[in-house]
């Protein structure tokens, strides 16, 4: 039996070849994105994949673990694929421990001796490139692969169906420098992979009675929020609704002088007196801020992070990007007059409702320091960001908080 990493298809078929030719299954086929079977018996989704802790708060070059976990719902399962998305730029992929059981056995992708090929999995994900070359990372950097399978190299038998709850993997992280992202699963919840077309999602498989290999995960929810903050440690549980407390002779809050934001649903429509700001996909809606930064000439900016209080929970991330305009009106702007938006300053993941986020733009703000600033937030998923405005009243404004000498 050939034991190859198949790395341009997913590592589940792997199993799955095997299970088919030991145990004269039906025929298996995939496209982009699921796993698909003829003349399977049919069985609902069960199983769940979950990260644990949801939020990391940590600190440039500290070390972090994420711990996945499955649950088989109840079924029997032949094996699972976790494909892992994470931001390359803000995190570093240490290293893997992937736990596998006394029936998934087999962790992948492998080496030709059968054993777990970590070094292939590491180079991938950091680097996209492994000994010299992309071939065998077809995924790109970024994307972290996996899998068990319910099969043992070195007798080339299968060990049967595990059904329970374990954690399969645990991931270590660094934290290369500030800033927020999140951990998530391919696929999760809401976030369309608009740049992710070659291989099938993760998925947990089972073979029903008498039926072929049948995909039985639930789409994940789960995700990781990761803030990197080289001050101080914003705490892991989600903490009352602050309020502006009086401001020492080194700090300062400033609040937006206009907010708005503009719908493609309702292109001529002004939403300047609105109580929330929306950033979506589809429809597109994106969201503007103007603070007014004349009281910082002259000063010394050392920290700059914007806060916004979250009113409709998204699993997805967004962009707070430059607006060169800061002369617009928050009653004026619509759809169709929409401000032109130009480079990335940060990136930032939704949370739950109720929850404050914080996004770093130190930097930013030290350029337009001494004069007006405007923000522009977008992304491109399908399940938008919602967060109050500043006409919701000073205690759930966003607010921009600055320290400087």
């Amino acid at each position: 039996m050939n034991k190859l990493y198949l790395s341009k298809n997913s590592i589940i078929v792997t199993v799955l070849t095997v299970f088919s030719m030991l145990l004269a299954g039906g025929f298996v086929f995939f496209n982009r994105n699921k796993l698909f079977v003829k003349g399977v018996t049919s069985i609902s989704p069960s199983a769940v994949l979950t990260f644990s802790p949801n939020t990391i708060n940590t600190a440039p070059g500290s070390s972090f673990n994420v711990v996945v976990n499955l649950n088989t719902g109840g079924v029997g399962v032949v094996g699972t694929d976790l494909l892992i998305r994470f931001n390359k730029d803000l995190l570093l992929l240490e290293d893997i421990l992937v736990s596998g059981n006394s029936i998934l056995k087999s962790v992948l992708p492998v080496t030709s001796s059968g054993a777990f090929n970590r070094q292939l999995v590491l180079a991938c994900a950091n680097t996209g490139s492994h000994n010299g070359s992309t071939s065998a990372c077809s995924r790109g950097a970024g994307i972290i692969q996996v899998g068990l399978a319910a099969y043992d190299w070195s007798s080339n038998t299968t060990t049967g169906m595990y059904t329970g709850n374990f954690p399969a993997a645990t991931l270590s992280f660094k934290a290369k420098k500030t800033g927020q992202s999140s951990i998530r699963f391919i696929p999760t919840e809401g976030v369309t992979n608009t740049n992710f077309t070659t291989t099938t999602d993760s998925n947990v498989v089972a073979i029903p009675t008498g039926g072929d290999p049948l995909d039985v995960l639930i789409t994940p929810k789960s995700r990781v929020r990761v803030n990197v903050d080289d001050l101080t440690l914003i705490t892991t549980t989600p903490s009352p609704t602050p309020t502006p407390t009086p401001t020492d002779a080194n700090t300062v809050s400033l609040y937006p002088v206009a907010d708005t934001y503009v719908t493609s649903a309702e292109p001529n429509k002004n939403r300047g007196k609105t109580t929330s700001l929306h950033i979506d996909g589809s429809p597109v809606e994106i969201t503007y801020m103007k603070f007014d930064l004349e009281a910082l000439a002259g000063k010394n900016i050392n920290t700059a992070r914007l806060k916004v209080r979250v009113t409709n929970y998204s699993p997805s991330d967004y962009n707070v990007k430059r607006v060169p305009n800061t002369s617009w009106k928050e009653n004026e702007v619509t759809y169709n007059n929409k401000l032109d938006i130009g480079a990335i300053i940060s990136t930032f993941a939704g949370a739950d409702a109720g929850t404050w986020i914080e996004i770093d733009i130190t930097n930013f703000v030290k350029d337009r320091k001494g004069s007006l600033m405007s923000l522009g937030f977008d992304g491109s998923g399908s399940n938008g960001l919602d967060f109050n405005s500043r006409e919701s009243g000073e205690s759930n404004s966003p607010k921009l908080e600055i320290t400087f000498n």
